[in-house]
């Protein structure tokens, strides 16, 4: 008797060898600053598009859960086990692009154990003050405005339109949604969320 479990246990494994397969033949060695995206949905779309506008990293491949993603674009997706595989390609900066605070916390952690470097993607069209303090892993978009003397944790996203005045505090994996506007000496809590336009 074959059942769903049989199926779906096979079609697994037959992705797994494919996605093995894939990554056998996969090369960067003549990429500088070769970049790999964990999340090969919208948010690392976004994420892509701004380190283009940068320069200087080059994304060469997405990570997701997602087994049956092979390319996105021209860009080919990797499932989230090739992390070490990665590492051993030469690929060595990291970003995580999953919107939930807490999972993206967790997803870095995993990519950092693996050896890479995680990188903050900032738009060019933000202004960040030269006394604030960024960690890593940070998704600063376009029209944000970080005034002097705040601290921005590791993996936070600060959307489009933010402004945050001086001497604020955002803790790791928080999320400011687009249009949020601080006043000075704030602290946001760890994974909070604040939502579209709201003011504090």
């Amino acid at each position: 008797i074959i059942n769903t479990k049989d199926v779906l246990a096979y079609t697994n494994k037959q992705i797994q060898e494919e996605q093995t397969s894939n990554i056998e033949s996969f090369t960067c060695e003549d990429i500088p600053h070769p970049l790999v995206i964990y999340g090969a949905g919208a948010g690392g779309l976004i994420v892509k598009e701004t380190v283009e506008q940068d320069g200087k990293f080059q994304v060469v491949c997405f990570l997701d859960d997602d087994r049956a993603l092979k390319k996105v674009g021209n860009v080919p997706v990797f499932h989230s086990s090739m992390i070490t595989k990665l590492y051993d390609k030469k690929v060595k900066h990291c970003f995580c692009a999953v919107g939930n605070g807490v999972v993206r916390l967790k997803i870095s952690q995993l990519m950092l154990d693996a050896g890479m470097e995680l990188i903050n993607v900032v738009h060019p069209h933000s202004y960040i003050s030269s006394s604030a303090n960024i960690g890593v892993g940070n998704h600063i978009k376009s029209g944000a405005i970080i005034e002097n003397n705040c601290d921005i944790g590791n993996n936070c996203i600060i959307d489009n339109g933010v402004v945050i005045a001086h001497d604020n505090i955002i803790k790791d994996g928080s999320h400011l949604a687009p249009g949020v506007s601080l006043g000075s000496n704030i602290e946001v809590g760890k994974c909070s969320v604040l939502g579209v336009g709201v003011s504090v």
